[in-house]
């Protein structure tokens, strides 16, 4: 199966983009804090930090049919 370049931006994007709502979903649950209180900033460039790397991952592993 071929994968281009094309997927693995749009991979990296999906993936980052659900870390990092992930994240500030799981920090505003686990804590007493409100919406307004919340390290969005913080909680985004993590996110999206893990959430690239899942998603290059992931690329690799259709890539290299890594099974």
């Amino acid at each position: 199966m071929k994968v281009s370049l094309n997927h693995l931006i749009i991979l990296i994007i999906i993936c980052a983009m659900s870390f990092s709502l992930i994240f500030v979903f799981s920090e505003w649950i686990l804590t007493d804090k409100s919406i307004l209180e919340l390290e969005w900033r913080s909680g985004f460039e993590i996110g999206s930090m893990i959430g690239g790397c899942a998603g290059a991952a992931i690329w690799l592993i259709y890539k290299f049919n890594i099974r």
